[in-house]
């Protein structure tokens, strides 16, 4: 008899040896239309995922950065849930999209929209750019988890939030020094 009731027939260990450790990070890819953001996001997502454990990124393809133009009619018109209301992909500042008929997962930040909520000259700050970009990318990535290893049901929104709190404090724990947040 298993001792631990949670590994039905070593699935865990099994699971645990799929990892492949050589597995490439998600592909960073700027996608704008008539849109030049304020700021590196790419070397920003770079930096933000280089702490993040290898098996919460696995089936996660890419990260895509765009505006709103970049997106396809459809696209922007396409309904998603935010907490209580229903919203337009245009009107958002990011999104994920699961693995779905033979594609697999992707998250997609929206920057022009990520730079109306602060204005082009706060996000210049670093800490402050920094600090609410963390928090919508782990965010986004926080779906990604919820979606593909601890799924919990809790809310959606509320699963990816906590994700989002965590991998924060830990990545500016990190680059600040300090475990403060």
């Amino acid at each position: 008899m298993c001792s631990d009731a949670n590994d039905d027939f070593g699935a865990t260990k099994l699971r645990d040896a799929m990892i492949d450790e050589t597995q490439p990070k998600p592909q960073i890819i700027e996608a704008f239309h008539d849109y030049a953001p304020p700021f590196d996001a790419t070397k920003i997502v770079g930096r933000m995922l280089r702490d993040v454990p290898r098996q919460f990124l696995l089936g996660l393809d890419s990260i895509v950065l765009t505006n709103v133009a970049a997106l396809s009619r459809q696209e922007r018109e396409r309904k998603t849930r935010r907490r209580e209301r229903r919203i337009t992909l245009g009107e958002a500042r990011g999104y994920y999209g699961q693995a779905w008929k033979g594609e697999l997962a992707r998250i997609t930040i929206l920057l022009d929209n990520f730079e109306k909520r602060f204005g082009r000259s706060w996000l210049r700050i670093g800490i402050v750019r920094d600090l609410d970009f963390s928090e919508l990318l782990f965010h986004e990535l926080g779906h990604h988890i919820h979606r593909m290893q601890r799924p919990e049901y809790e809310g959606r929104e509320n699963v990816a939030d906590n994700g989002a709190r965590n991998y924060r404090a830990a990545t500016f724990e990190a680059v600040i020094g300090t475990s403060s947040l």
